[in-house]
């Protein structure tokens, strides 16, 4: 069994292989919620390390239970809409990976070298 940080680092590295352009819906019902202000700080981190620039006011932020696929765990969308699963909501990588899908307007394969350079975890899928 892995322990430690690498553990936390496959986990997610599988849970956000949902960035396909297959579809993944949310299971039950959305709830929007204003992100914490602190994500202000996360927003620049991600801009920083990516080196793009954007506004995070006019995304809108949603807390559902579970996707239609197994291990995902947000999902961002062409609308400006991000998707976290609740047990997650506050998991500052996996916000930072949706954050980065926004300023990069989609990217679902993880093609854009920002991801190595934020170090982001990014699925096998994508």
């Amino acid at each position: 069994m892995i322990r430690g940080p690498w553990a936390r680092v496959l986990v997610l590295a599988f849970a956000v292989g949902g960035c396909s352009e297959s579809p993944v819906e949310p299971v039950g019902t959305r709830t929007e919620f204003d992100p914490p202000e602190t994500w202000s700080l996360l927003w620049e981190d991600v801009e920083f390390c990516s080196g793009r620039t954007g506004s995070p006011a006019g995304i809108r932020w949603f807390l559902v239970q579970e996707f239609s696929s197994p291990g995902v765990l947000g999902q961002w969308r062409e609308s400006r809409e991000i998707t976290l699963r609740i047990d997650v909501w506050n998991d500052h990588a996996v916000v930072k990976h949706e954050m980065l899908h926004d300023l990069l307007r989609g990217d679902p394969h993880h093609a854009s070298p920002a991801w190595a350079d934020c170090d982001l975890p990014v699925g096998t899928e994508g």
